[in-house]
This record gives structure tokens, C-alpha cells and sequence, in this order.
């Protein structure tokens, strides 16, 4: 008789009546009906407390734990799991022993404890080795190693990948969908590994097979690990995949794999400047994670994780203020946006009109921008258009207003100056861009700049002050470039001159 054999004998068994509601609860929960599966197993504890009957009790209690398990209620579910376990040492149960230590171990991963997940895990796999169950053995050493790539340690996850996938095709005959469900797993796995080494082109074939096996094997959270992969590591395309795999998470309710959707959506949607959604996609990561966790979870993984959670936290916070900044800045130069000087300007001018406050508003155009960018190319063109913001930016006070007006236009707002000094900070600023190394950039660049500047707050507008000052712009422009006009009083009705044509 074999070891395993030896076990099943001694196995105690529920008695026949709780027995009948364990089976009964454990197709509910096959059909994913966990409400009447959690009926039955709380019917079958009762009658298992009166008939005195210690393994029914263990078998319905680590039933419970794995309806917490199902719906994400860790800290029930452990408590549920501990009970269990100690009641199937108590009987010397080491297949059940290790069927709970799996399933607390599933818990502790799915909370990002990977080093509780790993102590149970290599205990699984002693106990699977005692009762000589290879079939279990092989599924405990895949979870071993992943919980081992969680804490960055490839190599040796490695190691139990590559173990884990040759046992599976020297196991006995078994389920073979069960054997499927897992060379799928197994395939992610290795495809992660790949990926870790650099090997792209290793890890896309890896992960590509193991989700035809989990479409073909209907085997959804596979198949959602495996759009993960693809999305995170996809050279284009990453956005479809990862939505798909969320929209996936989402429908086979694995709250551990909707965070882990969520948190790779963030990162994607930062790296495009996608602030809004990328803060969307962390927060509601977050907010799961907190759901799920509770505080003293919580508090763990932030001493495990080095203080991770809270660098997330940090993170959601910068995002939401430059998702607010990405709304008012331009982004290519970082000054304030058109929406954003229309609005200051509206604000100080009516300050100026009110308490006859001095105010000047100044279009500058760089001279001759197409030629630039037809003859040295458009990164060059963006360059200049940085550094003559920065000059700008360097060029006035920290209290002035400026910011990227359109194209090659800016616009500075200067309070409290008198027109003549207004006059002066402008000439300094179109000088200093003259003398600047533009050669640095390319080589025969030269780049000046034109402007016009109007310094009457009395026009009924600020859009007035706007359209004087563009007029002055254009006069600028038509009579030579590289030059800043002024002009103390201008009709309120000033037209504002076509722009095409104004290089």
C-alpha cells in the first residue's frame, strides 16, 4: 500500500449527513453560487456541533473560509482557514492540512504578503510530498515560485517554473481540462520570466500559448493574467488588452487581478500624459485595495513593501495636482496655457480698471518660426520654442503672467509698471534671445523675436488690450521684425489684423 493510500485510510471521514451537505455546497460553489453553498455549509456545521463530529466540522469550516476566499473577505477567511487547520492536525489529515494551507496561502498572495505565502506554500508542498500526491505537488510548486517572483527573486522562481512544468508531463493521468488549466498557468509563468530577462520575443510566444489554452479551457483567470502580460509588455496596442483584461477581472470577480488591472492602467496612462485617467486608474486600485485589505493589512503591507502603499498614496496625490496643472500648462514649453492667461488676464485687468493700476499686455512672435522649422526640421523647431519660454520665464518677475498664446505666439502680463519701463523689460528680454547660442541647437540658427505691447488698462476690455497689442505685433512684423512697438493710447475698436502670413 502506498503512502498516499495509507493517508486515505486514516483520513477520518464527516459523517454521512454533513458529508451529504458538503458535496451539496461544493457544486453551488462549482456554479458560483455562493449564497446557497454558504447556506448549506452553515446548515452541515450546526449538524456537525451536535453530532460531535470533528472532521465534518473541519471540512465545513475550511468550506466557509473559501466562500471568504471567493468574495475577497481575507481577514474572515483566515480566521475560518486557521480553524480548519488546526482542527485537521488535531485528526492527522495531511491532505486536507494541505488543502488549507493552500488556500491561506492564496490569501496571503492575494494580500501581497508573498513571505507568508511562501512559508505555507513550502509547507503544501511537504505535506503533498508526505501523502505522495503528485498531481497537487506540481500546482503547489508553480504557486511557490510565484510567490517567489513576487519578491523579485527570479531565479529561483525560475527554477520552480521550469520543475513544475516538467513534472506536469510525467504526472499520472488525471483531469486532463485540470492539467490544461495549469500548463496555461505554467506558460504565463515562464513567459514572465522571459520577459524579466530581457527575451521579448520568448516571453510574447510563451504568454500567446498560454492564452489559447485558457480561452480553449475556459479558464478566465489565466486568461486574464495573460492579457496583464500582454498589456504591460505589448509594444502598442497595450490600452485594448489591459481594458479587455480589466473588463475580464471584473466579470469573474478576482479582486486581486482587478487591482493589479488598475494599477498597470495607471502606469500606462502616465507614461502617455494621460493624468486625468491615470489617476482615475490608481485611485480606484486603491480604493479596492483598502476595501479589501482592511487597516491592519494595510499597515503590514506598508512595513513589508518599504512604505510602498504609501509612496502609491503620494503618487495619486501628485497625479491629481498635475492632472490640475496639465489643464492649465502647455505641454510642450510648461508655461500656462491660452484658457489659463485669458482667465488671469481677465481677473487683473479688471483689478487695474477698478483701482487705475498700471497693467501692459505683450504678444511676442518669434520671427520667421516656418523657415526655422522648414530648414532645420521640427524637433529643432521645439527646441527653440523651450528655450525662448525659458528666457521669457527668466526675463520678467516671478509675480508676471506668461504663457504660450498659440503656435509661436506668447503673451507676458506685466502689473504695476509704467508704460515706459514695460517698454524696457520687453526690449531687454527681444535682445537677450538675439544674443542667445542659438548655434548650440544647429548650426546657422538665428532666432529673434518681435512684439508688440500695449500698456492702457482704460479700453473697456482685456480683450481690447489683447487685439491693440497684436495690432502693434503685426505693425512689428511689417515694418522689419526683431523689434518691440508700443503705443500709449489706441482706438478701443483697434482691428485685430489677419494672422496669416505673419513669419
Amino acid at each position: 500500500m502506498s503512502a498516499n493510500d495509507e493517508a486515505k485510510t486514516r483520513r477520518p471521514k464527516p459523517h454521512p449527513q454533513c458529508w451529504k451537505r458538503i458535496v451539496r455546497a461544493w457544486d453551488y460553489m462549482m456554479q458560483t453560487n455562493l449564497e446557497l453553498a454558504e447556506r448549506h455549509l452553515r446548515r452541515g456545521l450546526r449538524l456537525a456541533y451536535r453530532l460531535q463530529d470533528r472532521s465534518g466540522q473541519a471540512h465545513l469550516i475550511h468550506g466557509i473560509g473559501c466562500i471568504h476566499l471567493d468574495r475577497g473577505q481575507y481577514a474572515e477567511g483566515l480566521e475560518r482557514l486557521h480553524e480548519s487547520l488546526a482542527l485537521f492536525e488535531e485528526l492527522q489529515d495531511a491532505t486536507h492540512c494541505a488543502m488549507a494551507r493552500g488556500n491561506m496561502a492564496s490569501i496571503y498572495t492575494a494580500q501581497r504578503l508573498y513571505t507568508e505565502a511562501e512559508f505555507h506554500y513550502r509547507e503544501v508542498i511537504r505535506l503533498h510530498e508526505e501523502t505522495d500526491d503528485p498531481n497537487n505537488l506540481i500546482v503547489s510548486i508553480q504557486n511557490l515560485g510565484d510567490a517567489l517572483y513576487q519578491q523579485g527573486r527570479y531565479d529561483e522562481a525560475a527554477r520552480y517554473f521550469e520543475q513544475a512544468h516538467a513534472q506536469l508531463y510525467n504526472a499520472p493521468e488525471g483531469d486532463i481540462k485540470r492539467k490544461r488549466i495549469l500548463e496555461g498557468q505554467l506558460l504565463y509563468n515562464l513567459a514572465l520570466i522571459a520577459f524579466q530577462r530581457g527575451e521579448r520575443k520568448r516571453g510574447f510566444a510563451l504568454v500567446r500559448q498560454g492564452l489559447t489554452i485558457a480561452q480553449e479551457t475556459a479558464s478566465r483567470d489565466v486568461e486574464v493574467s495573460c492579457l496583464l502580460a500582454l498589456g504591460k509588455n505589448a509594444p502598442r496596442g497595450q490600452r485594448p488588452m489591459l481594458e479587455a483584461a480589466l473588463a475580464l477581472a471584473q466579470q469573474v470577480g478576482r479582486p486581486e487581478l482587478i487591482v493589479e488591472v488598475h494599477e498597470a492602467l495607471a502606469e500606462l496612462h502616465k507614461k502617455a500624459g494621460r493624468w486625468k485617467l491615470a489617476l482615475e486608474a490608481r485611485e480606484a486600485g486603491l480604493a479596492l485595495q483598502q476595501a479589501l485589505f482592511g487597516p491592519q493589512t494595510l499597515q503590514r503591507l506598508e512595513q513589508l513593501r518599504r512604505g510602498e502603499l504609501t509612496r502609491a498614496l503620494e503618487e495619486a496625490q501628485r497625479l491629481r495636482e498635475e492632472a490640475q496643472q496639465a489643464a492649465h500648462r502647455d505641454s510642450l514649453t510648461g508655461l500656462y496655457n491660452r484658457r489659463l492667461v485669458d482667465l488671469q488676464l481677465q481677473r487683473q485687468f479688471a483689478t487695474a480698471h477698478e483701482q487705475a493700476l498700471p497693467l501692459t499686455v505683450v504678444l511676442l512672435d518669434i520671427d520667421n518660426f516656418k523657415h526655422i522649422n522648414d530648414t532645420f526640421g521640427h524637433t529643432i523647431g521645439d527646441q527653440v520654442l523651450i528655450r525662448v519660454a525659458a528666457l521669457l520665464r527668466e526675463g520678467v518677475r516671478p509675480s508676471d503672467l506668461v504663457g504660450r498664446y498659440g503656435g509661436e505666439e506668447f503673451v507676458i502680463v506685466l502689473q504695476g509698471l509704467k508704460p515706459k519701463d514695460a517698454w524696457r523689460v520687453c526690449n531687454r528680454i527681444r535682445k537677450t534671445i538675439q544674443a542667445e547660442d542659438w548655434q548650440s541647437l544647429a548650426p546657422g540658427l538665428a532666432v529673434t523675436i518681435s512684439a508688440g505691447v500695449c500698456a492702457e488698462p482704460s479700453l473697456p476690455s482685456h480683450e481690447k488690450m489683447l487685439q491693440a497689442a497684436d495690432a502693434l505685433l503685426y505693425q512689428a512684423k511689417r515694418t522689419g521684425k526683431n523689434r518691440v512697438l508700443q503705443a500709449a493710447k489706441l482706438r478701443a475698436g483697434a482691428r485685430q489684423p489677419a494672422r496669416a502670413g505673419r513669419h
